[in-house]
């Protein structure tokens, strides 16, 4: 479920597409910066680059020896990682105290009646 929900959040977004505007064209800003510029400096580009790009949880976007420095974990071991520490988190408790006695009530009155009808 982990990796279809990876996958699923990589498809909506490229189906979101890119936004074409002037703001995000910046045509002013290149002609400013010019061929051989550096855009990454700018404050166009900090300011919109998060917006339009996909950021993974579990695939690797890391440079190859960047990853073999972080361990070499493949996707398989970043989703096992992340099911097994969701296994062992500790579960809010979704029912109050007073709607979990009622819970119980019900299910020992209904087993109660199980009883009497296979007797």
């Amino acid at each position: 479920m982990l990796l279809d929900d990876e996958s699923i959040g990589f498809v909506k977004r490229f189906m979101e597409g890119i936004e074409l505007s002037e703001e995000t064209l910046a045509l002013d800003l290149i002609h400013e910066v010019g061929p051989g510029g550096n855009f990454l400096q700018e404050d166009h580009t900090f300011k919109h680059f998060r917006k339009e790009t996909w950021y993974p949880r579990f695939f690797n976007r890391k440079h190859f020896e960047n990853w073999i420095q972080a361990g070499k974990k493949t996707t398989k071991d970043q989703i096992r990682a992340r099911v097994m520490e969701l296994l062992h988190a500790e579960r809010p408790k979704i029912l109050t105290e007073k709607m979990q006695l009622l819970v119980d009530e019900i299910i020992d009155e209904n087993e109660r009646r199980i009883k009497r009808l296979n007797k």
